[in-house]
């Protein structure tokens, strides 16, 4: 699949996924996205710039601490965009432009950044390199990029993931389902790798689990609709996704506490590199 394909395809899942993506009541993304703007401590006049912005779970985690600062979000997908700025309509947040925007294209000046934070979204490049080579152009010299990534599966979830692949194309059946990745972002060294390659230097990583806590089984169901595992579902014929359901939540079932709740651990990434002078 070529590049602009991939991006196509990309595009379309959150595409379809903007109604209710990060909607379902779970705290998921706004959870990562706090720790990335720790990780950032971005000063408070600063222009920053946040990719794959989906609902904005960074820009809402930013805005307060950019109080004679701003925002300018973007996002692949256009529907993501319009919801985005219905979202900061509605809680009245000032001070952010959101545009459809490709990280590997950023339609923005050099050096025009003080910082880009990119949250759950470079795994998703088709050419990761580029992208961060486009990143480095806009940030001024000394900027800041932070992003984060998904350091791998929670054991005790595996069988939960394995259970979708009879139920899937061949072409798709490899892979991890339950964590989006990236061969030059698997470990910090190939962070520091492929990030120091692109023209930055003083890359941190640091590792956090999360552990992200649902209500029950139905509500893991309906997260994993609002996230891009939709993807996942979207793909099946209904007759085959019925029978994967049954299947799937099954294995969730099976990891409930005696109250009805599970727990899935999130291992993530959090890095910052500084853009060379």
């Amino acid at each position: 699949m070529g590049n602009e394909q991939a991006k196509a395809r990309i595009a379309g899942v959150f595409a379809a996924a903007a109604p209710s993506y990060d909607q379902s009541g779970v705290p998921f993304f706004a959870v990562f996205a706090k720790a990335l703007v720790d990780t950032l401590a971005p000063a408070p006049d600063w222009h920053v710039v946040d990719v794959g912005s989906g609902r904005g779970a960074v820009v809402f985690a930013l805005a307060p601490h950019l109080p004679t600062g701003r925002i300018t979000a973007i996002d692949l997908a256009a529907p993501m965009v319009q919801a985005l700025r219905a979202d900061l309509e509605a809680r009245g947040v000032t001070g952010v432009d959101v545009q459809v925007g490709d990280v590997e294209a950023l339609n923005f000046d050099d050096g025009s950044a003080d910082a880009v934070t990119a949250s759950m979204v470079l795994f998703f490049l088709p050419d990761l390199d580029g992208g961060l080579r486009q990143i480095r152009r806009v940030l001024k010299p000394g900027g800041v990029l932070a992003f984060s990534v998904f350091a791998g599966p929670d054991p005790a979830w595996i069988p939960v993931y394995d259970a979708f692949v009879p139920y899937l194309p061949a072409p798709v059946r490899s892979g991890d389902l339950s964590r989006p990745s990236h061969q030059d972002l698997s470990s910090p060294d190939d962070i520091r790798q492929v990030v120091e390659a692109a023209g930055f230097s003083g890359v941190e990583v640091s590792e956090v689990n999360h552990d992200i806590r649902f209500e029950s089984v139905e509500q893991w169901h309906a997260w994993s609709w609002s996230i891009g595992l939709r993807g996942v579902w979207a793909g099946m014929d209904e007759p085959v996704r019925e029978q994967a359901r049954a299947a799937v939540l099954d294995e969730v079932q099976r990891l409930a506490q005696a109250d009805g709740s599970i727990v899935e651990r999130f291992a993530v990434r959090y890095v910052r590199a500084l853009a060379a002078s």
